[in-house]
């Protein structure tokens, strides 16, 4: 029995499709599927905005920001800025402007600042959020 059942696998083999016979169609000309990244952004609650108008607040209208990389913005413009994208920032922009508020006098904005540089607290500051 055995040998027999060694009989039927050679048979089997002999039958099995030769790869040279295998013919392979040109797929290049199919369209590559589309994949969608999921980009974070921050959604500002109004706290943050309060606080931000807190802080810069108390700054003379003319004044121009500074970050470490000595970018510079009118204040107008920043605040214009938090406005306009304060429903759906990018996390580099919050980044940026973090940056800004943080080159301010520390008795303006040490009580943000706290918050910013706790993370378990940001949330009172903004949501994150994909899309």
């Amino acid at each position: 029995m055995a040998n027999n059942k060694k009989a039927e696998n050679k048979d089997v083999l002999k039958k099995t499709i030769d790869p040279k016979d295998i013919i392979l169609e040109d797929d290049s000309d199919m369209p590559q599927p589309e994949t969608k990244e999921y980009k974070k952004y921050l959604k500002c609650t109004n706290i943050f905005l309060r606080m931000v108008r807190d802080t810069v607040g108390t700054l003379p209208y003319n004044t121009t920001l500074k970050n470490a990389d000595g970018d510079q913005i009118r204040l107008t413009d920043f605040m214009r800025f938090i406005e306009a994208k304060k429903d759906k920032m990018d996390i580099d922009e919050m980044n940026t402007l973090i940056g800004y508020i943080a080159h301010q006098p520390y008795n303006c904005v040490h009580t943000l600042m706290e918050i910013v540089d706790q993370k378990d607290k940001q949330s009172q500051l903004w949501s994150i959020f994909e899309a």
